[in-house]
């Protein structure tokens, strides 16, 4: 698909032609948090780099309802005033219909990192309230600076109309 070797993970387009079909849906269902975090955690190490590495008691501390499609493959979560969090997929191409999916179940906010990220965020609704830039005490553990680079961290919030 790409015609030339790309040196950071943002630098990648978002797939246009993945429209979100509804009935063609994964389906989600609410997930216990311990089944939640094995999951998410046999991603990649530099994949997961871009979440948060929430435990599955701070996730029960904090209230979170967490979903994981019924294949397994694909999760998200939400804190109790609808921040979205710890949205993840073992499989390419999920991003957007799992983005269109939470915002039409209420999502209020988010935070990411990357403009690959707050483009694909950007396209449900959510909307740069702050940019803040890279801050190397704050680098994810198993961060690959040679395939991600530094990217900014955005601070995002759903307008609806």
């Amino acid at each position: 698909m790409f015609t030339e070797k790309r040196k950071n993970i943002d630098d990648r387009p978002i797939d246009e032609s993945a429209e979100f079909d509804p009935d063609k849906a994964m389906k989600y269902e609410v997930a216990d948090a311990d089944e939640f975090v094995r999951i998410r955690d046999s991603m990649k190490p530099d994949l997961l780099a871009y979440l948060t590495p929430h435990t599955a008691e701070e996730y029960r501390l904090m209230g979170a309802t967490l979903y994981l499609a019924a294949d397994k493959k694909s999760g998200f979560g939400f804190k109790p005033d609808k921040q979205l969090i710890s949205v993840f997929s073992l499989y390419k191409r999920r991003g957007r219909q799992i983005v269109e999916l939470t915002a039409r179940l209420g999502a209020t906010s988010v935070e990411c990192l990357g403009e690959m990220l707050r483009r694909l965020y950007g396209q449900a609704g959510f909307q740069v309230v702050e940019s803040l830039p890279w801050d190397e005490a704050l680098a994810p553990k198993h961060w690959d600076y040679n395939g991600h680079g530094r990217p900014n961290y955005y601070i995002l919030k759903r307008i609806v109309s």
